[in-house]
């Protein structure tokens, strides 16, 4: 399973990429930069159950902890707007749903391996057999060992992810640029 510097990524890129859309959608309307932090902080969140270890990869890291973000975001964007912002809420919970793609991607040797993806509504596990990302070692977290594995894994998700992450960014950022200009021209 990835490191919270891979689900970090995920989440950026899917702040970023949410961001860039809202923004060629409704030109006008100005879309926080907080949404790609909300994005990270949201894509992280599933493992939050790892302070309940007998629950850990079930009820956070299914699509109704997708779902139900999106649910809470929406109406948490009613009630400070006054109307639902269904691409913010489809952005959050899309986050969301970035560390459950992240983890079924992922290496896992702890039994049983993968995600319940569909809890509650099945207990079956999925794993993808890819291994895409490499697994975090857990046990002993101070011991030479496992901190050195989980550099490797984190440097690995960097090399993954960092580019990607970038290459979205750069886009967002010009396409922001460009908006910029094109509403100072207009004035």
């Amino acid at each position: 399973m990835p490191s919270p510097i891979g689900h970090s990524l995920a989440g950026a890129i899917v702040g970023l990429s949410a961001v860039h859309l809202i923004r060629r959608v409704r030109p006008a309307t100005a879309v926080p930069a907080s949404l790609v932090l909300a994005c990270v902080a949201l894509a992280v969140l599933p493992d939050i159950d790892l302070l309940f270890m007998p629950l850990h990869r079930t009820m956070t890291h299914s699509f109704t902890a997708a779902v139900t973000t999106m649910i809470i975001v929406a109406g948490v964007t009613r009630q400070v707007t006054g109307r639902i912002d269904w691409a913010v809420a489809f952005a959050c919970g899309t986050a969301v749903a970035s560390h459950l793609l992240c983890d079924w991607l992922g290496e896992d040797f702890n039994q049983p391996r993968g995600v319940q993806a569909l809890w509650p509504w099945s207990d079956q596990w999925f794993i993808s057999g890819w291994d895409v990302f490499r697994n975090t070692e857990r046990r002993d977290p101070l011991s030479w060992a496992t901190m050195r594995h989980n550099a490797i894994t984190a440097a690995q998700e960097l090399l993954l992810l960092g580019p990607l992450t970038a290459l979205v960014w750069r886009v967002t950022r010009r396409a922001g640029r460009a908006g910029q200009v094109g509403r100072a021209d207009q004035a």
